[in-house]
């Protein structure tokens, strides 16, 4: 197992209606046959745009969250040792009480120790 930090950022949407998020996490990974599993725990500060209604533009709204992350990933050895290939799924979440975020995603992610 291995403990380790996150520097997240996300962006959606565009000029109109968008959120923006930067984070920082921190968490612990450990791996078995090939499978790691990852969790981590951190804040974040987000600013939302709603989408403009009837030719109105809602305010921008600024505002700060807990954020969390787990994640499960199957990883292949490409060099013992030096160089590991993963494929998985990601699930995380941000509450607060504007805009709270969760769902599910895919990950991919390709390891260079040295």
């Amino acid at each position: 197992s291995s403990l380790f930090g996150e520097i997240r950022h996300a962006s959606w949407g565009d000029n109109s209606a968008y959120i923006h998020e930067n984070g920082i996490l921190a968490g612990t990974d450990f791996s078995i046959w090939h499978l790691m599993f990852a969790g981590a725990v951190g804040v974040g500060q987000s600013q939302y745009q709603a989408p403009t209604s009837f030719g109105i533009t809602p305010a921008v709204q600024s505002y700060s969250s807990f954020i969390y992350e787990a994640q499960a990933m199957y990883q292949l050895n490409i060099i013992s040792g030096m160089m590991t290939l993963g494929v998985g799924v990601n699930y995380i979440g941000e509450s607060n009480s504007i805009a709270p975020i969760n769902g599910w995603g895919g990950v991919a992610a390709l390891n260079i120790g040295l």
